[in-house]
């Protein structure tokens, strides 16, 4: 049986993509409901939904955010399949309380749950490939999920530089921080969006040559972004335009250089 991989800077940007969505002077939607189409180099290879709702619990009220994306292309001719199945709870100030995560790609189970016993300190529970493990993290930086991150964009619109650190399930829960400097107001006018939006030039600490661009409404709602690697796109839509079957590309051959020559005698060729 031949055993696939899926790297992991692909699941990284994948999930960071719709990574969007601390009292705040602009209130963000506390319920809401909003799909994306998932795009490499325009040609379809899966969907993501966002969904969050408010749950009152010991008098408190909580802000879940799920999100939910499928994935499926092909690499080497071969179909590749993935699934995230991603939940951040927040309290209404947008401090983490606690999050979870189901991860199934090709030779890769993982399952995760952390809840935030102090604001510094994480208690981790991961199953991945039938292995358990528990674990206390200790942070370095301050942590926001989706609904902290989205109050950040909103309250600071007319700022220049916005930088944020999350956690990312995917990427064996690394500490990510990240970077949008304002680039200003941009129309869009594709799938479901047609009006002016503020854009943003983002760059991931650990991935500093990558590109990575994204539209937000004034309350820091995200409505498309797009990366330099393989030239991924994730666009909001109507949820009925997910449900269409990928175009079934191979994201191998989209990766390949083309070469304006022709060469004689490969074999012989030497690596400079």
């Amino acid at each position: 049986m031949i055993k696939l991989r899926v790297p992991k800077y692909l699941l990284l940007i994948l999930s960071l993509a719709i990574y969007n969505n601390a009292a705040f002077a602009v209130e963000p939607n506390k319920s809401y409901e909003q799909c994306y189409l998932n795009k490499i180099n325009n040609s379809k290879i899966g969907y993501t939904c966002v969904y969050r709702k408010v749950k009152q619990e010991n008098q408190k009220n909580l802000i879940y955010t799920s999100r939910y994306s499928e994935q499926e292309f092909k690499r080497f001719g071969f179909t590749v399949k993935i699934t995230q199945d991603l939940l951040y709870v927040e309290d209404e100030s947008g401090n983490p309380v606690s999050f979870s995560a189901k991860i199934d790609s090709i030779g890769e189970k993982m399952n995760f749950s952390g809840e935030f016993t102090s604001p510094d300190t994480i208690s981790v529970k991961s199953l991945i490939n039938g292995v358990e493990k528990t674990e206390e993290i200790k942070l370095d930086k301050k942590i926001l999920f989706p609904y902290g991150i989205e109050n950040l964009y909103a309250v600071n619109s007319d700022s220049p530089v916005i930088t944020y650190s999350t956690l990312e399930p995917s990427s064996d829960l690394r500490v990510t921080t990240i970077t949008a400097e304002k680039m200003g107001k941009e129309s869009l006018t594709e799938a479901n969006l047609n009006d002016e939006y503020s854009k943003y030039k983002v760059k991931v600490d650990f991935l500093p040559n990558i590109d990575n661009y994204e539209w937000r409404t004034e309350k820091g709602k995200i409505v498309k972004d797009v990366s330099s690697i393989l030239n991924i796109e994730e666009v909001a839509v109507s949820k009925d335009k997910i449900f269409d079957k990928s175009d079934g590309l191979d994201i191998f051959a989209q990766s390949l250089i083309p070469v304006d020559a022709n060469f004689a005698g490969v074999s012989g060729l030497e690596q400079v």
